[in-house]
């Protein structure tokens, strides 16, 4: 599946999203992980969350590897202190990972970028939620909503956006929880970008540019050879 989202400025920044279901641990490659990653493996002790690390640092690896014309065993990824992954090679691509249930998506762009993948739940609590946490005009908004299902998908909708500009930023997601998620990325400079996957879940992007937004988004298998093949040339 691929969708593209694109406004009419000239010479739009691209984010390239790569989607993958859960890689079975049977079919786990024991050379994708390092010494670091192997201990961090240990201390989850869910297996869908384990899964979920590995089957985001294997897809993330061979995307940076196709990228950068590199062995997937020269890619280094570092993590900061607040626990956000980052390249160690030099000239790479900026990217994000989230992941939700089966799901893990990788975003690269040339910039600070920031993906979210949340599954669509209809919570009768929602209107409760954005009246204490979300901004004014957004609780507002929600409550003239004319059904519960619509008043869900607004709501993850706002969700995922404000998640996705949470990540941008490394701010965490207390810093923009009470801004409307539009002004909010307006006053940092980023573009904001949100679409449906599938019937479960929502896809949010956030790129710190002044310039229009390009969003691919991209199913990937892999446990096929030919992933480099898939990859979208954004630079």
């Amino acid at each position: 599946m691929q969708s593209k989202a694109e406004n009419k400025h000239n010479h739009p920044i691209s984010v390239d999203c790569y989607v993958s279901g859960l890689m079975p641990e049977q079919l786990w490659p024991t050379n994708y992980l390092s010494e670091d990653e192997l201990r961090r493996l240990k201390t989850f002790s869910r297996p869908q969350r384990r899964n979920q690390f590995v089957t985001a640092r294997i897809l993330l690896r061979r995307l940076l590897s196709a990228e950068m014309g590199l062995p997937h065993s020269d890619v280094g990824i570092g993590v900061t202190n607040d626990g956000k992954p980052f390249c160690t090679n030099s000239n790479t691509p900026t990217f994000s990972i989230s992941h939700c249930g089966d799901r893990v998506v990788v975003a690269l762009s040339t910039v600070a970028v920031g993906v979210d993948l949340e599954a669509l739940k209809t919570n009768r609590r929602n209107q409760a939620i954005a009246d204490s946490y979300f901004s004014a005009s957004e609780a507002e908004l929600l409550r003239h909503c004319e059904s519960e299902t619509k008043k869900s998908e607004q709501f993850n909708r706002l969700w995922v956006m404000k998640e996705a500009l949470a990540k941008m930023s490394g701010e965490g997601i207390s810093a923009c929880l009470q801004q409307p998620v539009e002004s909010y990325a307006s006053a940092m400079g980023a573009r904001l970008w949100c679409d449906r996957l599938g019937n479960k879940h929502f896809i949010a992007v956030a790129a710190l540019s002044n310039s229009s937004l390009s969003v691919s988004v991209t199913n990937v298998d892999l446990s096929s050879k030919q992933l480099a093949h898939q990859i979208h040339r954004f630079r």
